[in-house]
């Protein structure tokens, strides 16, 4: 549990952390550039981590099953996740020395970083998920608080570093995220441990997981999952809009913050979504109130925050809002996961269906497609468009709303007949 906290710390902190920075290149390193460009930078990062799941899923079942000795076992996940630990910690270090260089970012932060992390999330998952007969779901909502912590830690670390234009205070930025990514990441590689194929022998056969693409995934989704899949691909592609264009936003007219200023909102939404986080994922809440039930309600939420004026001058109207978003947003990154299996599975005998990851990793992948083409669209709305900040956040707002709505209808569809209960 320790390592996969570790390697959350950075999947999600280094994306949601991506606002200060966002806002710094834009009107420092590449004045240059539109905002559509360098939001290509970050939607590609997303993009790729999103979609890593299902392709490194596939490549650690397919070379976990080429043998079966204790030590081919080791061997797979830590070269999977020692390779991607190298790529990650190099590309953050590297990117320093190219900071100028468009394309060379572009690679290293978009690409290259996000199939990095995504590589580590998969794996590390799905080695933890050993120990919990292959319980996927249940591994995703463990250790939520240490994301968001991770996105409050680059945070500060990028808001003190750009507070001065120098070369010595750029250089703190990336070798200073570059060692705590480095060592947590690091650290997670020795604290994770895999399972021994001898010690799991009584129910190999029947928690054994199939991680490839179903055929006829979209023929054969339950009652309701394709009203869940298109209001999920809704609600991650209005989540992750404030949060990166927060600083941005709010340093344009009508706000017209200092990017100083501006962060705060930053740090308040990112430490509420830790504690929130880490408060729905509880076991008690998952069994009290459901998973879907707090997913459907925290979209709702956030899109209402959405079309609040949370582009505003007044920063005691700016803070609170952010706060409330930071609220619904932990909910739903911590619990993603395990709504998408709730409605593309299900539980027989106490186990989900083996090919449930793949399915996941499906729907992950589309939203993480909608999420790219949402945040560079909204940097062409901002850039092009008189009032192109209300518009992005409303159509922000409208879209988690809508994706909402869709998963409560998707949610009585399916279980019109039955009570509330854990998985759902």
């Amino acid at each position: 549990m320790y390592a996969q906290a570790l390697v959350l710390f950075n999947v999600f902190g280094i994306p949601l952390s991506s606002a200060t920075r966002l806002e710094h290149d834009f009107t420092s390193v590449f004045p240059t550039k539109s905002l559509v460009s360098l939001a290509a930078i970050l939607g590609l990062q997303i993009l790729v981590l999103f979609a890593s799941p299902l392709p490194i899923g596939y490549l650690y079942n397919m070379l976990l099953n080429w043998k079966h000795q204790y030590w081919w076992t080791n061997s797979v996940w830590k070269l999977l996740f020692g390779v991607a630990v190298i790529v990650a910690t190099t590309s953050e270090l590297l990117s320093y020395k190219v900071q100028k260089d468009y394309i060379a970012i572009l690679l290293l932060r978009g690409l290259a970083l996000g199939g990095a992390l995504g590589t580590c999330f998969t794996t590390s998952t799905l080695v933890l998920a050993s120990h919990y007969r292959n319980d996927v779901p249940l591994v995703s909502v463990q250790p939520g608080f240490a994301g968001f912590a991770g996105a409050v830690v680059y945070t500060i670390i990028a808001h003190f570093a750009f507070q001065s234009a120098t070369g010595g205070e750029m250089a703190y930025l990336y070798s200073g995220g570059g060692g705590i990514m480095g060592a947590t990441l690091l650290a997670a590689f020795f604290l994770l441990v895999g399972l021994n194929p001898h010690e799991e022998t009584f129910w190999t056969q029947k928690y054994k997981l199939h991680l490839c693409v179903s055929k006829g995934f979209f023929r054969h989704v339950r009652g309701g999952g394709m009203w869940f899949i298109l209001g999920y691909m809704l609600v991650f592609m209005g989540v992750l809009v404030y949060p990166i264009y927060c600083v941005v936003l709010l340093t344009q007219v009508p706000g017209l913050f200092l990017p100083d200023a501006a962060t705060y909102g930053v740090f308040g939404m990112l430490s509420v979504a830790a504690i929130s986080g880490s408060f729905v994922a509880n076991m008690r809440s998952l069994k009290k109130v459901g998973a879907v039930n707090i997913f459907v309600a925290a979209s709702v939420l956030a899109g209402a925050v959405c079309l609040a004026p949370v582009v505003y001058s007044r920063l005691y109207v700016v803070v609170p809002l952010a706060l409330v978003y930071g609220v619904a947003l932990g909910a739903i990154l911590s619990l993603h996961m395990i709504v998408a299996a709730s409605f593309l599975s299900k539980k027989v005998e106490g186990r989900w269906e083996d090919d449930m990851p793949a399915r996941v990793a499906i729907v992950m992948a589309l939203a993480g497609f909608g999420a790219f083409g949402v945040i560079v669209g909204a940097a062409a709305l901002i850039e092009g468009s008189e009032k192109g900040e209300q518009i992005v956040m409303k159509a922000a707002g409208v879209c988690m709303i809508g994706g909402g709505v869709l998963v409560a209808c998707a949610r009585m569809w399916r279980w019109r007949e039955k009570q509330v209960s854990y998985a759902v």
